[in-house]
């Protein structure tokens, strides 16, 4: 059906178009076509899958440099050509007013409508899979679309690199776990809530982190993104089935923290890292858990855990000051390592961690969902997911880090165990 509204799109361009002197050949009405093909699909899968804002980024200034991340076939000439055409009465265009804003497009009511009458469901799409899944981005400021309206904030911006034996061999080991999960058996139960689950959704990317956009480097970052099950919140991963079975979600337990000791050279206690009883006035562990450890992931990465999010979390009266000193009496060897940016590299290292796990699982057939710090696994497959995060931590890091399953999802809520990660 998706088809069919992408047809009736192109008849309807062809009516706007203004006379041409000359028919387009072969390859450039192909190239044309790809770009109608582009923005209705990307704005169908907007209606059913809205952004935040409401709104779409779109490339309108063809002056700049052609990206790795963009596809061969879509030149920015045509997708400006056709988002103009369609301003109005399929789309609505917001140009970005400098060089900081990005533009954007925005269904119309027109557009919700064809939508509705075309009976497009989140099936009808799929991801190409050539696309770019190793990216380099680097932290800039700049305005951003938000439900709030146009702010400043700090936007991750692709850079372009030249390949190297170590970015082909890792698009070729991601490109290859991407195939194995498009024919695995992973399935969601409709829930009837809102946004549609597109379960086609599975391509991994891995993204990589600069500090500067002058100092290429890899080391930094890493993480893996996409797939559709990193999108849900965590009260709809009920739904996840993996061979027909419910997952259970696996994490390395305190690892940060232990990835930070073993920076410095000493090993973690035993306790809980987070839990700042007897440390933090007031200190709560059921309460203020989450606070504490979003802080001091923040002091790890160049910040001063003083924002209202952080703040909101812990016990009343206290300020990133009283956190910081409570977690240098608790952590004193982790001191020097606060508000520097050491935890791009340990990101970097545990990104390393999930993939010898993940690909000494596909290694023997068994699908696991890599997220962005753990993983999730058919219930009957958790032994295995454990004894692969431990061997590619001894790997990496000389020690096999204790894994623990946080939940078990599409339980019965009676049955579910949460344990601390």
């Amino acid at each position: 059906m998706l088809k069919l509204l992408i047809g009736s799109t192109k008849t309807h361009l062809s009516h706007l178009e203004p006379k041409r002197q000359r028919k387009r050949n072969d390859k450039a009405q192909a190239a044309y076509d790809r770009a109608i093909e582009a923005v209705i699909a990307n704005l169908a899968y907007m209606v059913l899958r809205p952004t935040d804002s409401g709104r779409l980024v779109v490339p309108m200034n063809t002056g700049t440099k052609r990206l790795r991340y963009q596809h061969p076939l879509l030149a920015v000439t045509n997708l400006r050509k056709v988002i103009n055409l369609l301003d109005g009465n399929i789309l609505q265009l917001t140009k970005g007013r400098h060089r900081s804003e990005t533009s954007t497009i925005e269904p119309r009511d027109w557009f919700l409508s064809l939508v509705d009458q075309h009976s497009i469901t989140i099936e009808d799409f799929g991801r190409d899979p050539n696309e770019e899944v190793i990216i380099l981005s680097h932290k800039s400021k700049g305005l951003a679309h938000t439900s709030e309206g146009v702010v400043w904030r700090k936007i991750p911006e692709w850079i372009d690199y030249t390949d190297t034996a170590e970015t082909i061999a890792r698009r070729e080991w991601l490109r290859k776990l991407n195939a194995f999960l498009r024919e695995a058996d992973i399935s969601f139960v409709d829930d009837g809530l809102s946004p549609q689950v597109c379960t086609e959704d599975r391509t991994m990317q891995r993204r990589f982190s600069l500090l500067s956009r002058k100092d290429v480097r890899w080391d930094l970052g890493g993480r893996l993104f996409g797939g559709f099950w990193q999108q849900l919140k965590r009260e709809r991963r009920d739904g996840l089935r993996i061979g027909g079975e419910p997952v259970a979600d696996l994490d390395l337990k305190n690892a940060f923290a232990r990835l930070a000791y073993l920076h410095v050279g000493q090993e973690m206690p035993e306790d809980d890292a987070y839990d700042l009883s007897g440390f933090l006035p007031g200190y709560h562990n059921d309460l203020h858990r989450d606070g504490v450890k979003n802080g001091f992931s923040a002091l790890l990465f160049g910040g001063a855990a003083d924002c209202s999010e952080i703040k909101a979390k812990l016990p009343p009266g206290t300020n990133h000051k009283h956190l910081r000193a409570a977690l240098e009496a608790k952590h004193p060897a982790l001191a020097p390592l606060f508000q520097t940016t050491v935890g791009y590299a340990l990101m970097h290292t545990e990104s390393r961690i999930l993939i010898g796990a993940l690909d000494r699982l596909m290694m023997q057939g068994v699908v696991a969902l890599g997220m962005h710090d753990g993983l999730m696994v058919a219930v009957s497959q958790q032994e295995a997911a454990q004894r692969a995060l431990e061997a590619a931590s001894e790997e990496i890091v000389g020690a096999r880090l204790p894994v623990v399953t946080k939940v078990v999802c599409g339980l019965p809520r009676a049955t579910k165990g949460l344990l601390i990660a």
